[in-house]
């Protein structure tokens, strides 16, 4: 399966269930406040059907965009020999550390170019789909493959890497809610500009392994809604 986000189907659906909660809302204003006021009997009946018709429209509406919302291929949860998104209470961190890995294998096809040049400002915008949330995503990928590597020359990548690399890496980690990772990774690599000092990164994040793939799998399952 091709991981590309759908993002015609994704709009459609999302201004489905907007125009739906605007009926709903406007049906039931309309029969809240406007048939109590309406002068007539004729009137009162005319606005009790609108408000009835709208509420229904919404109703429907939303009803569509809900069974709809789950037959487009999610991100992480699709999987291609049931045919279908899988349940979210089933995703784990090897479903999601394997989709990130065949992600990544499209950017690069090899961890070291993947560390040169910027990954994050030379991927096409629409490849980290809806509000490019899958930039953090990225982000703390590249950080735990550090970590599984394991090896002085996998570390000397980041030493090595190109400074704006560095900063879209911590910026898309702060966006995800980080604070001390950002500061001390920025911190890392000032410091061993020019020394190629591999001790303090490497004890940095092999000391946050656990943490950086606890933080990549709550932030995939707390945004789970934008993986279509």
């Amino acid at each position: 399966m091709d991981f590309k986000f759908n993002f015609n189907t994704k709009h459609f659906i999302l201004g489905l269930f907007s125009f739906g909660a605007v009926m709903l809302i406007g049906g039931i204003l309309v029969l809240a406040l406007g048939v109590p006021h309406a002068v007539g009997g004729f009137y009162k009946v005319m606005l009790g059907i609108i408000g009835v018709l709208m509420m229904l429209g919404g109703a429907v509406s939303v009803f569509l965009a809900v069974i709809s919302r789950d037959t487009d291929p999610h991100f992480f949860r699709y999987s291609r020999q049931l045919g279908r998104n899988i349940p979210l209470e089933e995703l784990t961190f090897d479903r999601i550390n394997g989709c990130m890995t065949f992600f990544v294998q499209k950017l690069a096809d090899s961890q070291e170019r993947l560390w040169q040049g910027n990954v994050f400002a030379d991927t096409p915008v629409e490849d980290f789909g809806t509000y490019e949330i899958l930039r953090p995503v990225l982000a703390y990928k590249m950080l735990y493959d550090l970590a599984k590597t394991d090896r002085d020359e996998t570390w000397e990548l980041f030493n090595a890497a190109d400074p704006a690399l560095i900063d879209a890496l911590t910026e898309a980690l702060t966006n995800a809610g980080e604070d001390a990772m950002p500061r001390a990774l920025q911190r890392a690599y000032n410091d061993a500009a020019g020394i190629h000092d591999i001790v303090w990164i490497r004890d940095f994040i092999m000391g946050n392994e656990k943490y950086i793939r606890r933080r990549m799998d709550s932030f995939v399952r707390s945004h789970d809604e934008y993986f279509y």
